[in-house]
């Protein structure tokens, strides 16, 4: 059965190109380019899904391909006015060639167009990542373009010379639900946290008291451990809140410096009295209650394991008498807010976690009043996120400091297959964790400890 084929329109942002259902191509013949060397056949094959060819006149140079082409066995499938012009989309059951006038609107946004297949949503993101950490402009974001067709996954980025490469998935409608999802959980940037213990019933005491809540521990494998408050993970990885939990570890550690992990955890509107008890309850304050300017106030605390983390709150008035509800409804009932990942080299942690997250690292302060470059990772509007900070003292957690795990739904081997490409080490191969998905552990290219999780592979 032949698809009706549909032609894109050009705009800003999401210049023109073509876009059909995916109804596959003509396998090579195997006797073309005999003297080429042979790929293994499980490698990855770079296929062009379709081109735009400007022409002085389109209907002359239609006529043309159809007969330049015609052993190729193709055909014209779509001809579509635009302006005073007509473009033709030329193919066999899916328009690889579209022909346009050089002198229309659509063939000037188009300035040298070409559309290559991924084989997969998570690919596209990929790309798209990459594309941009190499020195790309955006010229559309990975998503689905369901005014073109409704499985058609694009992202767009303009080339160093300003040609519009555009890498296309056809996702299968049995799939498309699931890609949604997956897009949804991508403005989750940070997902999870591991807080390394030496006495798992001390720390949930700790944190028992100084968030006011009851720490239930408990034991898997004869390892003890307790998840924190506000813990909902779904079984999809799309919504739930962010929590953690509290893990057993025997691994020696120094002390926390500056230059370890951060973790925010949520305090709000009684971030005062949360400070006081973690002091009077076998913690210690290392930085008093203090603005952050718009982000609202931190205090900083060495937890009763000897772990640096902050407390945040959106206002220093505590609420008087504030209930279970008014604390669900805070940070939309996040545990852990927000994470600083400490760096020695700024713009060697952005390239890297652009291309591993496959998101945006966008600098945001270079030279800073106290010396502290740093990154914010691109991020829904009220998503859990977090920042690289580039301080002389960051030294690498890879040891027992707290763990924090990055969301790649949908995409766990991409990302850390990006990872070891850039020099990570995997610390723990991808392993499933039952119904709340898959995780992994890796290197970042600080010597962090970063966590890796998806609810699908």
């Amino acid at each position: 059965m032949t698809a009706t084929p549909t032609k894109r329109a050009a705009d800003d942002n999401d210049d023109g190109a073509t876009v059909a259902p995916d109804n596959g191509h003509a396998a090579a013949d195997d006797g073309q380019h005999k003297k080429a060397k042979r790929l293994p056949q499980d490698a990855p094959a770079l296929v062009v899904d379709h081109v735009d060819i400007p022409a002085s006149d389109s209907t002359l140079a239609k006529d043309w391909y159809l007969k330049a082409l015609s052993c190729f066995g193709i055909k014209e499938l779509v001809c579509i006015p635009w302006e005073s012009f007509k473009i033709y989309g030329l193919g066999n059951t899916h328009p690889t060639l579209w022909v346009s006038p050089k002198e229309s609107d659509y063939s000037g946004k188009l300035a040298g167009h070409v559309a290559l297949r991924a084989t997969s949503a998570a690919q596209v993101d990929q790309f798209y990542a990459d594309a941009i950490a190499a020195g790309g402009k955006d010229n559309g974001k990975p998503g689905f373009r369901k005014h073109y067709a409704p499985g058609y996954y694009a992202a767009f980025v303009r080339d160093l010379d300003g040609k519009n490469v555009e890498v296309v998935c056809h996702v299968c409608p049995d799939d498309i639900d699931k890609v949604e999802k997956r897009m949804a959980a991508k403005g989750k940037v940070v997902c999870w946290a591991d807080i390394p213990c030496t006495d798992v019933d001390r720390a949930a005491k700790f944190y028992g008291t100084v968030f006011e809540t009851e720490l239930k521990v408990e034991c898997t494998d004869s390892k003890p451990w307790a998840f924190l408050p506000s813990v909902s993970m779904d079984t999809d990885g799309t919504t739930g809140v962010v929590s953690g939990c509290l893990a057993s570890s025997d691994e020696k550690r120094g002390p926390m410096s500056e230059g370890c992990a951060l973790l925010y955890l949520n305090a709000d509107g009684r971030i005062r009295e949360a400070t006081e008890l973690a002091a009077r309850s076998g913690g210690k304050v290392l930085e008093p209650v203090h603005s952050i300017g718009p982000h609202g106030f931190r205090s900083v605390i060495l937890d009763s394991e000897g772990n640096r983390v902050a407390l945040h709150s959106k206002t220093d008035k505590d609420k008087v008498g504030a209930t279970d509800s008014d604390k669900a409804k805070a940070d939309n009932g996040n545990f852990v807010v927000w994470c600083d990942v400490p760096c020695r080299d700024l713009d060697r942690a952005i390239a890297f976690y652009s291309a591993v997250l496959s998101i945006k690292c966008e600098k945001m302060n270079a030279n800073g009043a106290d010396g502290k470059a740093f990154a914010v990772f691109e991020h829904g509007p009220a998503a859990v996120s977090g920042c690289l900070v580039q301080h002389p003292s960051a030294a690498a957690s890879t040891g027992g400091g707290p763990t924090a795990y990055f969301s790649v739904e949908g995409r766990l081997q991409a990302a850390v297959d990006a990872a070891v490409a850039r020099g990570s080490s995997v610390i723990q191969a991808i392993m499933s964790i039952g119904p709340h998905g898959f995780m992994a552990h890796v290197t970042d290219s600080e010597g962090n400890r970063i966590g890796l999780h998806s609810a699908h592979m």
